[in-house]
């Protein structure tokens, strides 16, 4: 069974407010909250926990996310755990937050912790780099909120992590870079994702993404000290040894196979928040069931997705990046960061034969002591366990709070 194909999981994506306390400069959500200005009612709230209810799914797996989710206040989130009580007794669910992170108040910071949320923090480096980018509607940096917030939640001990997106500040400054993720006590992993220079050009040099992820796969995988996760990168080493993706990115046609609703607060339903033009139902008329396998618009955009990728088929590289994001795309539906990922894979694929560890080998757990990062080290072991016991769960290891 494939990466995201078991159906027994469900991605539950709320976009509970298109309001936002900052006005970052590269925003790909930016038209659809101005378009559409608004919050979700607790009508379409209560309906979505619903729908998770009647469902088949196993795992339900809800992400607060806009906007900026924290502007509902501490309110909306006890009275959604108090409606996930009342409707999911007995199931098993999970809750994460994507936050900016500046409007992290102790108490928020109680309630994520003693409620088990995963909590990710839209961080992208140090000072210099976060700054420029990420900014309030007054142009005043957000990097010295963030880390006194980061401060109170290593205090209380809520684990976190982080959701970078890549520059060319963040290219030039990598080290720092890293070095700053380093630093953090209770902090399980990153994301460092690719702009959609569709929509800011100015922000990465073509090529710069790939030379990016090169230097810090370097830092990271040599980095015997470390103990959390580059989702990206790790993704790749996954794809690489057990054709097993870890990221949404590198999923083979999302749109059949990534298991997922995101919900506007108006209760309209896109397959994912990557793509909100993309309307195929309403999570106050519809079954999860229905919007995810049988809806018709979906199905349209999965055959639109199948020919896309006919052009990537022989690629030695397509069974590890299954032709990227269809987010990502030029004018002529090719993918924008397909030369980076085909440097950076055959980069790590050398880097992985250099210390003995090659897929054209039979793999066992014996396998992978060669890898010096103990986090990519135990989480190979992991799934490589999961995969020969036939797990539910092999190779869709999460980290506890996902960036």
């Amino acid at each position: 069974m494939g990466y995201f194909k078991d159906n027994r999981k469900v991605f539950i994506l709320l976009n509970i407010t298109h309001d936002c306390n900052m006005r970052c400069k590269y925003c790909y959500y930016q038209q659809e909250m101005n378009e559409k200005p608004g919050k979700m009612s607790y009508e379409v709230l209560e309906a979505a926990i619903k729908r998770a209810a009647e469902s088949s799914f196993e795992k339900l797996m809800f992400t607060a996310h806009g906007g900026e989710p924290l502007t509902r206040g501490m309110g909306f989130f006890t009275d959604m755990l108090d409606m996930q009580k009342k409707h999911l007794e007995g199931r098993s669910y999970s809750n994460f937050v994507q936050t900016n992170g500046t409007l992290l108040t102790r108490e928020f910071i109680s309630l994520f912790n003693e409620n088990d949320f995963g909590v990710s923090l839209s961080l992208d480096g140090p000072a210099s780099m976060q700054d420029k980018y990420r900014v309030y509607s007054n142009d005043r940096g957000t990097f010295d909120d963030i880390m006194k917030n980061i401060g109170i939640m290593e205090e209380i001990g809520l684990r976190f992590a982080a959701l970078s997106v890549c520059s060319n500040d963040t290219v030039k400054n990598m080290l720092s870079y890293y070095d700053l993720f380093k630093e953090f006590k209770n902090f399980d992993g990153m994301d460092l994702v690719c702009p959609q220079i569709q929509y800011t050009p100015d922000m990465i040099t073509t090529g710069y993404y790939g030379k990016g992820l090169i230097e810090l796969f370097d830092r990271w995988f040599y980095d015997t000290e470390c103990m959390f996760e580059i989702r990206v990168l790790s993704s790749f080493v996954f794809s690489i040894l057990l054709s097993r993706p870890r990221m949404c990115f590198f999923v083979n046609n999302c749109f059949s196979n990534y298991v997922m609703v995101s919900v506007e607060p108006d209760g309209s339903v896109s397959p994912c928040d990557s793509n909100p033009e993309i309307k195929i139902g309403n999570i106050l008329d519809d079954s999860l069931e229905s919007l995810i396998f049988k809806n018709p618009i979906k199905k349209m955009y999965s055959v639109g997705e199948q020919k896309r990728l006919e052009d990537c088929l022989f690629c030695e590289w397509y069974s590890c990046c299954n032709g990227g994001c269809p987010s990502l795309l030029d004018n002529n539906g090719k993918q924008l960061y397909c030369e980076d990922y085909k440097m950076v894979l055959s980069h790590i694929k050398n880097t992985l034969e250099k210390v003995g560890v090659c897929r054209e080998e039979i793999l066992g757990e014996e396998s992978f002591k060669n890898i010096p990062n103990p986090c990519l080290r135990m989480q190979l072991k992991k799934i490589y366990k999961e995969i020969q016991g036939d797990s539910p769960d092999a190779c869709n290891l999460e980290v506890k709070n996902p960036a």
